[in-house]
């Protein structure tokens, strides 16, 4: 569905569900921080309307875990998927599906095992000849992740992506998709120019970026025209995003 954006306040998209539910909607699904927009969704607010209809809710939560405080009984959804490898240093295909007790009686994995029948934890615990390191690797990405900071490292992230994103703007005197009360470790802000808002155009644009700069950052063509998502992790700085601001602005 259609939603604001540039983004002004969680209340505007929170609205702009409730006026696409009825008691027909059975299922409704959710990004935590969406993935084109760098946006932090409204999740608690969002499933409280949905339920209200009736619907069922899953939350795609990819980017939440390691940037985000999460306690996932708190939400209120259904169903919550995320991975640990975006922003908990674990190896990629680490991740998590958590479902609240009522949804896990009728959930089953795609791959039935051994354990059919003998509930949710037994039946997803062995899906099949499956190599488990990057799960066992958890425990020790999590440890590092505390020695970082934890929350505070999470502060740090949030801090530097929205003065990123304002200094990005300021420079290429354009805007950022978002205030910074919505966003977590990343920010979008439009690229100047006018630039077809084409995956060809994005496309065209990283690769330069990359192939002239070495500078790696999605591009995204989104609400018609372009915009760069950056982010901010342990090992960024601000002179990351002012080298990127120079190169483009130099264009």
């Amino acid at each position: 569905m259609p939603l604001p954006f540039p983004a002004t306040n969680p209340d505007a998209i929170v609205a702009a569900v409730r006026e696409r539910l009825s008691p027909r909607t059975r299922l409704a699904v959710f990004d935590h921080v969406s993935s084109a927009t760098a946006l932090v969704m409204p999740v608690v607010e969002l499933a409280a309307v949905c339920r209200a209809v009736g619907a069922k809710v899953l939350i795609d939560a990819a980017h939440a875990p390691g940037m985000l405080a999460l306690d996932l009984p708190s939400v209120g959804a259904d169903w919550i998927s995320g991975n640990a490898h975006k922003w908990l240093f674990a190896p990629k295909g680490c991740a998590f599906l958590w479902a609240a007790k009522a949804a896990q009686a009728d959930m089953h994995p795609t791959v039935i095992s051994h354990g059919f029948g003998q509930g949710f934890l037994a039946e997803f615990d062995w899906t099949g000849t499956r190599d488990p390191t990057a799960w066992l690797a958890l425990p020790a990405a999590l440890d590092f992740y505390r020695q970082m900071g934890d929350g505070a490292l999470r502060a740090r992230n949030h801090a530097l992506a929205c003065e990123a994103g304002r200094r990005l703007a300021a420079a290429w005197k354009t805007t950022v998709g978002a205030p910074d009360a919505m966003v977590g470790s990343m920010a979008v802000v439009r690229l100047p120019g006018n630039r077809p808002a084409t995956l060809e155009a994005a496309a065209a644009v990283h690769d330069r970026l990359w192939r002239d700069h070495r500078v790696e950052v999605p591009v995204i063509p989104f609400a018609g025209t372009l915009w760069i998502r950056v982010s901010a992790q342990i090992y960024n700085e601000m002179a990351d995003y002012e080298r990127l601001a120079e190169v483009v602005a130099g264009w």
